[in-house]
């Protein structure tokens, strides 16, 4: 059987991401992701990978969603969701709602 020597680690890196939002922060952004007619992500790096793969997400629940810099991505409009994903610094993920 496989031994996972990292889990603890990125348990720990999850925790320490979700440590830094608010309780209500939780909902606020389910429902502006719920509520968005089209949403756009956007990311560098890794970042960007996370992004890319959280917009192909939301089009497989049937969201209107796209990754900004893919040749396919059209333009945003007023009252579109941009959801920017970055790390911050080292060791510290930051989601922001824009």
């Amino acid at each position: 059987m496989p031994t996972f020597n990292n889990y603890h680690l990125i348990l720990e890196e999850i925790d320490n991401t979700l440590s830094h939002l608010e309780d209500n922060d939780y909902g606020r952004f389910a429902n502006e992701v719920v509520g968005a007619s089209r949403i756009f992500t956007a990311g560098k790096g890794r970042s960007g990978y996370v992004a890319n793969s959280f917009a192909m997400r939301l089009n497989q629940l049937g969201k209107d969603a796209s990754a900004i810099g893919e040749a396919t991505t059209p333009s945003i409009k007023e009252h579109d969701l941009l959801i920017i994903i970055w790390q911050k610094e080292p060791k510290q993920s930051v989601f922001r709602l824009q």
